[in-house]
């Protein structure tokens, strides 16, 4: 519907000459380190259940239960699992790999995984954890399990394209900032929405010369505009 709306505009308004735009740049990265470890936890898991039915993926336990490092688990139809470990930490350095590692190694779920999944607020491109983290992803997959990192980077770039997740954790201002102002037009017919469309058509409409035609042209875009 957006896009469809922005051309009937063009069409009415045709550009004589080339407009060069100003780059403008989407924020890339999201604050995960803001969040609360429950609300960075749930981020975590809403990003699983898009991948799982909902039902298949919970998180494991309660806080202060042992939980062998794992927080949460997802089941695969042949009864395998995806297990998540969510850390909160400021910087993550080897130490912090090598000991999600044995904690998963020890509980018991190691023996029924396919995918361990490490999630952490911080980026993990520090080379000495890269270099232990690839040297893990060897060792484990020789137990038929992949090691998959969920870092800001990662997660951010998987939150590109849910601006949903986006908006119920960080609100409507990070979605137009980092998914940008298009994806306003999936959340849940966020009121801001409809304001921009309108400000935008009349703002374009007042330059189009009020001719008889022009005019009928206009009332019906509007028609469509108020569906939106």
């Amino acid at each position: 519907m957006t896009n469809i709306f922005f051309s009937m505009i063009e069409n009415l308004n045709p550009v004589s000459s080339p407009i060069v735009s100003p780059i403008r740049t989407n924020l890339q990265d999201l604050p995960l380190e803001d969040l609360e470890w429950e609300k960075f936890e749930r981020l975590c898991l809403a990003l699983v259940q898009k991948e799982f039915k909902i039902y298949d993926c919970e998180p494991l336990g309660t806080k202060g239960q042992k939980q062998n490092g794992i927080d949460i688990y997802a089941r695969h139809d042949d009864g395998s699992y995806s297990v998540y470990q969510c850390k909160r930490y400021e910087k993550f350095i080897k130490s912090d790999l090598d000991s999600a590692i044995l904690k998963f190694k020890q509980g018991s779920y190691f023996s029924r995984s396919k995918r361990f999944f490490i999630c952490t607020t911080c980026e993990l491109n520090k080379t000495q954890v890269q270099d232990s983290f690839e040297e893990y992803k060897t060792e484990l997959k020789r137990n038929q399990i992949e090691l998959i990192k969920w870092d800001k980077l990662q997660l951010s770039r998987l939150l590109k394209d849910e601006p949903r997740i986006v908006y119920d954790f960080f609100g409507q201002e990070y979605v137009k900032a980092f998914n940008g102002n298009e994806a306003l037009s999936v959340i849940y017919n966020i009121p801001e929405t409809k304001k921009t469309f309108r400000i935008f058509f009349f703002s374009r409409l007042s330059s189009i010369k009020k001719t008889e035609r022009g005019i009928i042209t206009g009332q019906k875009i509007w028609a469509v505009i108020k569906k939106i």
